[in-house]
């Protein structure tokens, strides 16, 4: 694994506080973001924000496992398809 050393200044600006959707500068991630559901935007900004594991998630709002992790999976993958979908539409280059 080789190390972008960019992205890890990149990251730094993203995480400016508290709410993931609010501090992203990227248009397109921010779009991706919102279209997000709310249980959906939750779980993300938990994991990346700040910084929980699924198990730590699922303990703090109850859940189990397995239900945070498909959660989080389906987000990533919702927001893949948003960013595809720009894409093939022109409307990301």
């Amino acid at each position: 694994m080789i190390a972008d050393e960019q992205a890890e200044n990149l990251i730094d600006e993203v995480f400016i506080g508290d709410d993931l959707v609010k501090n992203v500068t990227c248009p397109i991630l921010h779009n991706a973001l919102n279209s997000l559901t709310k249980k959906q935007k939750e779980f993300i900004n938990l994991a990346y924000v700040e910084e929980l594991s699924d198990t730590e998630i699922g303990l703090k709002l109850n859940k189990t496992q397995q239900a945070v992790s498909k959660t989080h999976k389906k987000a990533l993958e919702n927001m893949l398809t948003y960013i595809e979908n720009q894409k093939n539409n022109g409307c990301y280059a």
